[in-house]
């Protein structure tokens, strides 16, 4: 069934429109838009003239988390704070104050219309009871006889 499933899906993937798959995204969320935000940083960070590379080495963080926290994806943590204002000293108060804040990584109810999100959100959601009680009761049974292997052997707890 997920194999028909996956093809349907492959199938209906190969035959959507561009345009269809790249719809405008709807975001929900309390606050300023993280593209607001993040064009602040952004800037900000232009200001002071350093790579991510120098602003991470500032912070003790890679170069991947410092990007996810100038663009409003991570949270900037209380520690953090004044290193980030030495390192990058554009960023206003307001600023820091909304990176401090857990990210809200938003729902889109558009990319539930892309057929491989599609797919994979009803497999999950049609099937994922089926496979929890099917975990549950294979590892609560007794010894049974693998077909491929032709031996006997308990199912992994996993």
């Amino acid at each position: 069934m997920f194999a028909l499933s996956l093809l349907l899906t492959w199938t209906a993937s190969a035959w959507a429109p561009a345009a269809t798959i790249r719809a405008a995204s709807v975001r929900v969320a309390a606050g300023p838009k993280v593209g607001d935000l993040a064009d602040r940083l952004l800037s900000a960070k232009e200001r002071s003239g350093k790579t991510f590379d120098e602003i991470a080495d500032e912070l003790g963080f890679t170069n991947t988390f410092t990007t996810q926290l100038l663009l409003g994806q991570a949270q900037l943590k209380p520690a953090t704070r004044p290193k980030l204002a030495h390192a990058v000293p554009g960023i206003s108060e307001a600023d820091l104050d909304a990176i401090s804040k857990a990210p809200f990584r938003g729902w889109d109810p558009e990319i539930l219309k892309e057929p491989n999100v599609y797919r994979t959100y009803e497999a999950i959601t049609s099937f994922d009871g089926v496979e929890r009680r099917l975990r549950l009761f294979s590892t609560l049974s007794t010894p049974t006889t693998n077909p491929c292997a032709g031996t006997t052997a308990r199912p992994s707890s996993s």
